[in-house]
């Protein structure tokens, strides 16, 4: 097939292929728009030409192959107008997967590089749509957040603290771990529960910890200990103990030192924390770093990463920090269903809805498990 080529030996913009192009959108034929340009070679594509492939991958939902290309056409927008529209993709794959925050974000990019609306997108619309959106789930998360904290303080109360059931520190520090305690893992018929201080695993079930380990990076007593002092997953507390008292009118620190990036994320979270942060004890979500803490310590004993003097000082350490932040399981609970919600609001890219999900789900274990039911060890 013959085709009109620029100077720079791209597809012309006014190139008859467009006109094919068009029929099969309105026709909603994607796939015959993707055969039809990637049969092109590629280094005849133009932005133009790039960009059709790209919105036939978002009508797909093929996002992946669609950021793919995004990235790749990144460096040749130069135009106003092609800025803007790279922006508007971005956001839109992000707002299609409920990355509600991030698609702003987006939107925002292509509407300053865009004021006069060159690309013909009304990207202030989507703005505004796109803040209306985040609105409203706040709000939502706000009504979940009344209801966790009230189911939480219902389930603590049901036992007069008399009644509750006495536990050794050892089970103790196991039970700051519940949800670690819990989770099952490849290679392990359930998990490691709550009555053996020093699990030892071998044979498939030591391979299946050493493989979950290892998609964290942790292969050895060295990366360990680099994981738990350092990694994110486990470390959440410090990244947001600065959130609730710019949230009581008391910052810590001038939020206009920032850089964007950085003053975006600040903000962003700040929004999250806003609808539950008076139902949070004062440690915060601290609860949620030191369960996972005593999960990885556990798994990283149970196939020999570390020794038994690191695993027991972590260990005690936990539970030292626990009682001295802590004064029960309620509050302990309050602050690990909220860092549920903390950990896949940053991980999953701002998504606010995403976030929500997880509270629910971890809710019923929490709700039904031991932790209500027994005393807070002193």
């Amino acid at each position: 097939m013959e085709f009109n080529l620029d100077k720079d030996g791209k597809l012309l913009d006014t190139d008859k292929l467009y006109t094919k192009l068009d029929e099969w959108h309105d026709k909603r034929s994607y796939e015959d728009i993707i055969n039809a340009i990637t049969d092109i070679p590629r280094e005849r594509w133009s932005v133009k030409l790039q960009f059709r492939l790209i919105s036939a991958y978002n009508n797909l939902k093929r996002f992946d192959e669609a950021r793919r290309e995004l990235d790749n056409i990144a460096p040749d927008c130069h135009t106003p107008a092609q800025k803007a529209r790279y922006f508007y993709m971005n956001g839109y794959i992000c707002y299609i997967e409920d990355k509600e925050m991030m698609a702003l974000s987006f939107y925002k990019k292509g509407l300053s590089v865009d004021p006069e609306n060159t690309s013909g997108l009304d990207l202030d619309e989507e703005v505004r749509k796109c803040e209306e959106y985040i609105r409203k789930e706040l709000n939502k998360l706000a009504e979940l957040s009344e209801k966790m904290y009230n189911d939480i303080k219902k389930a603590c109360s049901e036992k007069d603290e008399s009644e509750k059931a006495d536990i050794t520190e050892e089970e103790f520090t196991m039970y700051l771990g519940y949800l670690s305690a819990i989770r099952k893992l490849p290679g392990t018929e359930h998990g490691m529960g709550f009555k053996n201080y020093f699990t030892k695993y071998d044979g498939e079930q030591k391979e299946g910890a050493l493989k979950a380990l290892s998609l964290f990076g942790i292969t050895d007593r060295e990366s360990m200990l680099n994981f738990y002092q350092k990694d994110r997953s486990c470390n959440l507390f410090g990244m947001y103990c600065d959130i609730p008292p710019y949230l009581e009118g008391k910052p810590r620190f001038d939020i206009s030192e920032l850089n964007e990036a950085g003053k975006e994320a600040f903000l962003n979270s700040a929004e999250f924390f806003k609808p539950f942060n008076r139902y949070l004890p004062s440690a915060g979500i601290l609860a949620w770093d030191l369960c996972e803490k005593v999960g990885f310590l556990r798994l990283a004993y149970s196939c020999d990463i570390i020794t038994n003097s690191d695993y027991c000082s972590g260990m005690l350490y936990i539970s030292d920090g626990a009682r001295k932040f802590f004064s029960s399981f309620e509050e302990y609970m309050l602050s690990l269903a909220f860092g549920c919600g903390v950990w896949e609001f940053h991980f999953g890219d701002w998504n606010i809805s995403g976030a929500m999900r997880y509270m629910k789900n971890m809710m019923p274990f929490l709700l039904n498990g031991d932790l209500p039911n027994i005393k807070w060890f002193k």
